[in-house]
């Protein structure tokens, strides 16, 4: 098998496809989401939800990629690792084994999610399951300590969005179930419950003293972390094709972004609600297209001053932080958060493919194609992974495969075949976290593993 890398000196062969990143899109295009179907097509005009982009290409005036040192992380206690997003090059052993493995509730399917990222603190693993527990476990050997139930008796509703962060002594737990709790992180006692008025689709972000996170009806919300109550609404307006998730806020000098499913990014003061500055990621398409599907479902990053945000639509824009300026942009999207480290940015894209962007003005060092199918010769079993963490100078990925592979940060260059990658114990929907010299991947099936 070989994959492709194109730097500022070589050229490049796509081999990588969009991936099936919204079940969505599929419906509203009357598209099978499977092949070989032998029903009739749905007659009538079908209008493509995804439009067509230019593909992503390396920069020839774009410097080399030069990494931060890398420094130990202690603690993971929210999604993104901190209200910037910035998790930086995190100290992790050269070679990694697993250290244990655990179930930690159910796992998803088409009625429920599992994407709330799970939590590190006080040398504990907190996670939420596809039907709304919260389990605790011990970081050191997986062993369970406590569950608590947060669906509401006699709910069957759907499970999609919300998830964890801690801070303070304190765990916080936003649901799919229009409720924000704190919890004791001891024993998972219920401290407080509040009601949000809809459905959480994001997991909190903590900072300046309070909780931000976005409701199903677009709306971000902030809540006094001691006490639960509100502070200030910020309506958008609600977009009836936004996917079911969202982006954490991101938050830094008293500013929070977010992005939404209609495709709009909003900076707001942090202490007002009152908005800082207002754009949006759905710009340059087809206005006349009713099914302009824009959501934003990857964390919005934060680093030198900049806010960057990727949509599913296949926009990736950067923004100065105070003034909401769009600073540089390229035609491409992904439902992945980026990871920032020093003056480099590395995107995911929906294309599979892995980049390396300069932070300061979008120029892109390197390209890779990440491994399309299961059987490349035929085409067949298409793959979708899912980060990058930057772990020392490897972007870590894991994939639909059952595997984690390694690249680069510095070249792109691939260092593990899948034939060689670590194994999950399971098909992976979500990135890898990692804290106190652990890697942890959580896999559709709902089972936590920790490598060392």
């Amino acid at each position: 098998m070989t994959h492709t890398t194109m730097t500022r000196s070589s050229a490049l062969i796509t081999t990588g496809r969009r991936g099936a990143l919204l079940m969505s899109a599929a419906l509203l295009s009357g598209c099978s989401l499977f092949e070989g179907s032998d029903k009739k097509p749905v007659p009538g005009l079908k209008i493509p939800v995804l439009p067509p982009h230019e593909p992503l290409e390396v920069d020839e005036q774009a410097p080399p990629v030069v990494l931060p040192a890398s420094a130990p992380l202690a603690n993971w206690p929210q999604a993104g690792a901190n209200p910037r997003h910035d998790t930086g090059a995190i100290a992790l052993p050269d070679r990694l084994t697993q250290a244990w493995s655990t179930s930690i509730g159910a796992g998803a399917t088409y009625r429920r999610s599992l994407h709330a990222q799970p939590v590190i603190a006080e040398g504990k693993v907190f996670t939420m399951d596809a039907n709304g527990f919260v389990d605790a476990l011990m970081l050191a050997d997986g062993r369970h300590l406590w569950r608590q139930k947060m669906r509401p008796k006699h709910d069957s509703s759907f499970a999609f969005g919300g998830g964890l962060a801690y801070a303070e002594g304190a765990l916080y737990v936003a649901t799919a179930f229009a409720e924000l709790r704190m919890l004791d992180p001891a024993s998972g006692a219920t401290r407080w419950a509040r009601q949000l008025g809809q459905p959480a689709r994001s997991a909190p972000t903590i900072g300046g003293g309070q909780i931000y996170l976005v409701l199903l009806d677009n709306t971000l919300v902030a809540r006094d972390m001691k006490s639960g109550a509100s502070t200030w609404r910020f309506p958008t307006g609600s977009s009836s094709n936004s996917m079911f998730g969202a982006g954490a806020p991101a938050y830094d000098q008293g500013i929070v972004v977010a992005g939404f499913g209609t495709g709009m990014v909003a900076g707001v003061n942090a202490q007002t609600g009152s908005a800082v500055w207002e754009q949006s990621l759905a710009a340059g398409y087809n206005s006349a297209n009713p099914l302009n599907v824009s959501s934003i479902v990857a964390n919005p990053v934060i680093g030198n001053n900049l806010a960057v945000l990727t949509s599913v639509a296949g926009s990736t824009v950067a923004f100065d932080l105070r003034s909401g300026r769009r600073i540089w942009g390229k035609d491409v999207g992904s439902a992945e958060t980026p990871a920032i480290a020093g003056d480099w940015l590395f995107l995911l894209t929906d294309k599979q493919q892995l980049a390396a962007v300069h932070l300061a003005d979008g120029y892109v060092s390197w390209l890779t194609d990440l491994p399309a199918y299961k059987n490349p010769k035929k085409d067949y079993g298409p793959l979708y992974w899912h980060g990058p963490l930057l772990a020392g100078a490897g972007l870590i990925m894991t994939g639909s495969d059952e595997r984690m592979i390694v690249a680069d940060a510095r070249t792109g260059v691939l260092l593990t075949r899948p034939d060689q990658a670590l194994g999950l114990r399971g098909v992976a929907d979500n990135p890898p976290i990692a804290a106190s010299g652990t890697l942890l991947a959580l896999t559709r099936n709902a089972v936590l593993t920790a490598y060392r």
